[in-house]
């Protein structure tokens, strides 16, 4: 609907009958809050490019939906035994090595041997979310995964797509009963491993994690 608006014309009440559009649709807050950024964006680029200084910007007054609270969910008791227990051979190594690295999802099943250098003690992530590449250090037991693994012809270090990956950790945490725990999850509990387990900075830490913030 807001693309048959010329810009001047779209007001602040276009933009919250948008926000309660998408809402209805099932999207979720923070999908909506990009949205409105990219099409701030817009706006902006048209007065500070364009010449089209009189313009406003009716996405900085709009009511934007409330970003919901992080996830705080970490690994507790035996859960990580139990999860390495019940997961299937080709997934065991993908969950130690993310609670080891930090790395996200699609990198962690992007991640191709060519990347890897186990002198160093290295992995280098060309391609990451935030589209900026990143040196991660591999810890001892990072290592020694990686070492135990059996060398795919085509590159892939873990040769698995991310769909798999999220499937076979579902069941993992089924089988192992563990409630209310999703991949992402072991990002944010390595993350707070690293603040807890080594004398490192929020900045040389935020270096290794890849986080903006």
């Amino acid at each position: 609907e807001l693309a048959q608006y010329n810009l001047a014309n779209i007001r602040s009440k276009h933009i919250t009958r948008y926000v309660k559009e998408r809402e209805s649709e099932g999207l979720s807050a923070n999908s909506i809050r990009l949205e409105l950024a990219i099409l701030s964006r817009v706006f902006g680029v048209c007065v500070e490019n364009w010449g089209m200084e009189g313009l406003r910007n009716p996405v900085t007054h709009a009511t934007k939906p409330k970003a919901p609270k992080g996830r705080t969910r970490r690994l507790e008791g035996d859960e990580e035994e139990r999860l390495l227990e019940a997961a299937s051979e080709k997934l065991r190594p993908v969950i130690t090595f993310a609670i080891e690295t930090a790395m996200r999802r699609g990198e962690i099943v992007a991640l191709r041997w060519e990347h890897i250098d186990l002198e160093k003690g290295i992995a280098y992530l060309p391609w990451t979310k935030n589209t900026t590449e990143r040196t991660v250090p591999l810890s001892p037991n990072a290592q020694e995964t990686l070492n135990s693994l059996k060398r795919n012809i085509s590159g892939s270090v873990f040769g698995m797509s991310g769909d798999a990956l999220s499937k076979q950790f579902r069941r993992a945490c089924k089988n192992a009963e563990i409630e209310d725990m999703r991949f992402h999850d072991l990002r944010h509990e390595a993350t707070s491993r690293l603040f807890e387990n080594y004398d490192l900075t929020d900045m040389e830490i935020s270096e290794i994690t890849g986080h903006k913030s």
